[in-house]
C-alpha cells in the first residue's frame, strides 16, 4: 500500500459494489477519493470507512449520473479539492430502472435513462476532464461482459453501454495528451446491485437465488467463482501504473466468461 503521494481520484457509483471497491483499490494505494453516488447515508459511511481503514482523505459528493447539473457540480467540487489534476475516474454504473425487462417490457423512458446513466454522463465528464482539468488522467469505465454475450433481461442496459468503448476510444484517440482510457469488462461480482438485479431473473424463472446463482453465474467462469474485491485492488494499482504508451485499451476482469 501506499504507493500514491497526493494523487486524487474520483470513484462514481462508490457508496456499494465495484465503485466502492474501487475507491478503496485506490486508497489502499495512497489516493484521496472522491465518491459519488445517490444515497448520501450510505455515501456518507463509505467516504468514513475508507478514511479509517486507510489514512487518506475520502470526501463524498451525492448526486445521479442521470442528471447534468449532478455532474456539473460534482465536477466543479473535485477541481476546487485537487487543483484541478484528477489521477484516476473509476466510472461505475448502476442499473436502468426496469430492469430486469425484455425488449417488448421496456419503456421508452428506459432507453432514455440508459443513455443519460452510460453514454451522456461518461461523456460529460471526459468533456469536463479535456476542457478544464490538467494533465493526463486515467479513465476507467466498467462495464459487463454481457455487451458481448447479451443476456435478454438486460437487453436495455446492454446495448447502450455497448458504445462506451467506442466514446472512451474516441475520447482517448483524439485527447491523447488528457485522457488514458481502459474499458474494464467484468465478470459476474456478488455485489448488493448484482444480488438484487439476478433475484429478480431468479424470482421470475421461479428458481432459488442461491441455485440460480450457483447454476447459472458462478458456473460460467472456469474458476467456479464470481469476481472478489481484491481483483477490483489489483485493478486500481494497474492504473496508477499504466505505462505512458497506453493511449486505449481494453482490460477482461470476467475470470473467463467470454470464450476466446
Amino acid at each position: 500500500m501506499g504507493g500514491e503521494t497526493h494523487c486524487w481520484a474520483l470513484t462514481t457509483g462508490s457508496s456499494e459494489g465495484i465503485g466502492y471497491y474501487a475507491a478503496e483499490g485506490l486508497a489502499r494505494e495512497g489516493c484521496n477519493v472522491i465518491l459519488y453516488a445517490r444515497r448520501l447515508e450510505r455515501l456518507q459511511s463509505a467516504a468514513e470507512e475508507i478514511r479509517r481503514e486507510y489514512g487518506v482523505e475520502a470526501v463524498p459528493v451525492r448526486g445521479d449520473l442521470r442528471v447534468r447539473e449532478d455532474i456539473d457540480r460534482l465536477m466543479r467540487e473535485a477541481y476546487t479539492l485537487t487543483g484541478g489534476t484528477l489521477r484516476v475516474v473509476a466510472l461505475s454504473y448502476g442499473n436502468p430502472e426496469c430492469e430486469p425487462c425484455s425488449l417488448t417490457e421496456a419503456p421508452w423512458e428506459s432507453w432514455v435513462e440508459a443513455s443519460a446513466l452510460y453514454t451522456a454522463s461518461t461523456a460529460w465528464i471526459l468533456r469536463w476532464l479535456i476542457r478544464a482539468f490538467r494533465g493526463r488522467t486515467v479513465v476507467a469505465a466498467f462495464n459487463s461482459f454481457t455487451i458481448y454475450s447479451p443476456h435478454p433481461p438486460l437487453v436495455v442496459a446492454d446495448t447502450v453501454r455497448r458504445g462506451l468503448p467506442v466514446l472512451l476510444s474516441t475520447a482517448a484517440r483524439s485527447w491523447p495528451g488528457k485522457i488514458q482510457a481502459v474499458h474494464v469488462v467484468l465478470g459476474s461480482f456478488r455485489t448488493p446491485g448484482a444480488e438484487r438485479t439476478v433475484g429478480r431473473i431468479a424470482e421470475r424463472e421461479g428458481v432459488p437465488f442461491e441455485e440460480y446463482w450457483r447454476s447459472r453465474v458462478e458456473a460460467l467462469s472456469p474458476l467456479g467463482r464470481t469476481g472478489a474485491r481484491e481483483d477490483i485492488w489489483a485493478l486500481a494499482r494497474l492504473l496508477l501504473g499504466l505505462p505512458e504508451y497506453v493511449v486505449y485499451t481494453e482490460l477482461r476482469l470476467e475470470g473467463g466468461m467470454l470464450p476466446g
